[in-house]
């Protein structure tokens, strides 16, 4: 395996899933960006039909990725275990179902980048997983990063790259996430969260700006649009360099790209 880069520096290890910690966070010593390589899994939290109160088939992922679950583990019931209140807003005590509307009958998805001028039970307070590219970083352990910042996501095999905010804090035994929308953006065929076709690959590329909310948000009307986040990604990126510079911190931390295929759907789903 190439030396990593002299430009960076192993800060900490994060977690891949349950706690293996696997993937090293590496910080670029000439301008803090944040490079880290792993999977990458389908988050779609913020979509007012992520989760739905009766009827997983109806949904973008099953209740299980609330951390619910239903009587007799089946898809469609009632639950025996209740969503996550930091995954699903709560109100008296009890998660939150819409009313009324197009999504009657879901549940309200959070995501932890929100807008406090809408109540906590309104879906419009959340980012859109289905429109709004964004990632998710593992909570207490990229605390360089804050909600908000933008990001470039690079797939080292179709050599394309997209751009992300820092929208959802994950669990700190789990990275490489990203919302519906941005696995869209680098060409994957994706209707829901119930499939990753990327959990089997450990080359994606995640470039973190860090301070970088802070042009991003000067102006900003809610929601932030997908149109936004990749002018001002793009330039957060041409700031350090641009892909080529994107490409040779991958080359210098990669082992050879031996993946087959860039990011598709799963042929087995």
């Amino acid at each position: 395996m190439p030396s990593p880069s002299s430009d960076l520096g192993v800060i900490r290890q994060l977690s891949y899933r349950n706690g293996d910690q696997s993937v090293s966070l590496y910080q670029s010593r000439k301008d803090s960006s944040l490079f880290f390589q792993s999977k990458m899994s389908c988050d779609v939290d913020g979509a007012p039909n992520a989760y739905h109160s009766l009827n997983d088939d109806l949904a973008l992922d099953t209740i299980d990725s609330a951390e619910g679950a239903r009587l007799g583990g089946v898809a469609n019931g009632p639950l025996v275990c209740p969503p996550c209140n930091s995954i699903v807003a709560y109100s008296g005590g009890q998660p939150f179902v819409q009313p009324d509307g197009p999504y009657q009958g879901y549940f309200v998805s959070r995501t932890t980048y929100e807008c406090p001028n809408y109540p906590d039970i309104d879906p419009r307070r959340y980012l859109d997983a289905r429109t709004v590219p964004y990632v998710v970083l593992p909570e207490g352990l990229v605390p360089e990063a804050q909600i908000g910042d933008l990001a470039a996501i690079y797939d080292p095999v179709s050599r394309r790259v997209t751009y992300a905010i820092y929208g959802d804090m994950g669990p700190p035994t789990e990275c490489g996430e990203v919302s519906l929308a941005t696995l869209r953006n680098l060409g994957a065929n994706l209707n829901d969260g119930k499939s990753s076709p990327n959990e089997t690959r450990h080359d994606l590329c995640y470039l973190v700006f860090p301070g970088s909310h802070l042009r991003f948000e000067k102006g900003l009307t809610w929601p932030p649009t997908a149109a936004r986040i990749e002018k001002f990604g793009g330039e957060e990126l041409r700031r350090r360099g641009g892909t080529a510079r994107l490409e040779h911190m991958t080359e210098s931390v990669l082992p050879p790209v031996t993946t087959e295929a860039s990011i598709a759907p799963d042929e087995a789903d």
